[in-house]
């Protein structure tokens, strides 16, 4: 008898508890990538972000709002600064190069941020098509706003003021230019612009410009450390180091994600005990059905081949659930979330998240056989299997005892 034609059969025959295997086993594996892959993603998301620049500077507030505004691009900035204040500090004899950034206006949802010519090499970003602005209302659209709105080079498109699409639009339309290489970072979810664009289209004069935030890169770590002082003190602006401030954010939200994550492996280990509670119940019938099997003349070869078969089975289509149960959720259920946070599409699984994923569905496999056949050689669950043939075959008859 063919091991798969029979393991097929078996299955279909008693197909409400192989979907209960199966279930259980999805929601096992769709758990264990969705938690790992949220705490690692979003840790490496935030190193990334803050990665490159030294000092966030803008007016005073919250430098935890600064960074958050001007980095990733997820909170209002704390004011605006004139661009005669930047210049004394970008001029500076401990400041190796500087970046501008401006911020308030969007387009479907999407922030623009206005800036300079050199911001590419300043955030080590690259063009997949197009080329970069070098006049006012010209554009350089994100990967992921790319993907979003099907841009293309020569596209138009008028921003509204403000955070929200309902907010007033402005007269002047940009053009796109050019589409940003994906980065992984902040950068793919906003439409870069150049500064200029802001000063037009808010209708303020070059005596009136004002910036949200300077991006700086100190020449020396001593410059690193000496700056941020010398700005809070001799001056009405505030300095903001990323990586202190990304540190914080950590420890803020790193309470509240452990205690996510202790109540997402909680979970995990109940489903983990119903999948080993399912895999049992159907190991014990598969084990009744092999010693029937030998009696009838299998070799216990097959019998136990198509033990570990149907086990393999049942792991492959519970892992294979789990996986698209994870892909629907990452890209539909959290879309919003994660895109807010610039993490959409930053949650790809690698070849070890997908290994040890398969080997926590297979190994509750492998537990609940053990468990499955020590119960049956301690008879802890017992059995009577009587089988007759007197009435097929008149001259003889056999009455046999099994004990699992």
């Amino acid at each position: 008898m063919n091991t798969l034609k029979y393991s097929a059969r078996q299955l279909l025959k008693n197909k409400w508890q192989i979907l209960l295997v199966v279930f259980f086993a999805a929601i096992a594996v769709a758990l264990y990538l969705l938690v790992g892959q949220l705490g690692k993603k979003s840790e490496n998301h935030i190193n990334k972000s803050v990665s490159g620049v030294d000092i966030v500077v803008g007016a005073k507030g919250s430098p935890l709002q600064l960074v958050l505004s001007s980095l990733f691009f997820i909170d209002n900035p704390t004011g605006n600064i004139s661009v005669k204040e930047a210049a004394v500090w970008r001029k500076h004899p401990l400041v190796k190069e500087s970046l501008p950034l401006s911020l308030g206006d969007n387009y479907a949802g999407n922030r623009l941020v206005g800036t300079e010519e050199n911001y590419p090499s300043f955030l080590n970003l690259h063009l997949v098509e197009g080329v970069n602005f070098s006049k006012s209302f010209e554009a350089v659209v994100g990967a992921k706003v790319a993907a979003q709105l099907g841009a293309s080079l020569g596209d138009s498109f008028t921003s509204q003021h403000g955070d929200s699409e309902n907010g007033s639009s402005h007269d002047h339309p940009y053009t796109v230019v050019g589409i940003l290489a994906s980065c992984g970072c902040p950068f793919d979810n906003v439409i870069v612009v150049d500064a200029a664009s802001f000063l037009e289209s808010h209708h303020m004069t070059p005596e009136q410009a004002e910036i949200s935030s300077l991006l700086i890169r100190g020449k020396t770590a001593m410059a690193k450390l000496q700056l941020p002082r010398m700005i809070n003190e001799n001056s009405k602006l505030q300095a903001a180091v990323p990586a202190i401030e990304a540190d914080r954010l950590n420890q803020l939200s790193g309470g509240a994600f452990k205690l996510l994550e202790l109540f997402s492996y909680l979970f995990l280990a109940v489903c983990l005990l119903a999948l080993l509670a399912a895999f049992m119940s159907r190991l014990r019938e598969l084990l009744r059905d092999s010693a029937i099997l030998q009696l009838s003349g299998f070799s216990r070869f097959f019998t136990i081949k198509l033990i570990f078969f149907e086990c393999f089975l049942l792991s492959l289509a519970g892992f294979l659930t789990g996986l698209l149960g994870y892909f629907i959720i990452s890209k539909w259920a959290l879309a919003g979330l994660l895109k807010k946070y610039g993490l959409d599409g930053a949650l790809a699984l690698d070849a070890m998240d997908l290994t040890l994923a398969f080997i926590l569905v297979l190994s509750s496999a492998i537990i609940a056989y053990e468990f499955a056949k020590g119960n049956k050689q301690r008879s802890l669950l017992a059995h009577q299997a009587y089988v007759s043939y007197f009435y097929l075959h008149k001259n003889f008859s056999v009455k046999y005892t099994l004990v699992l």
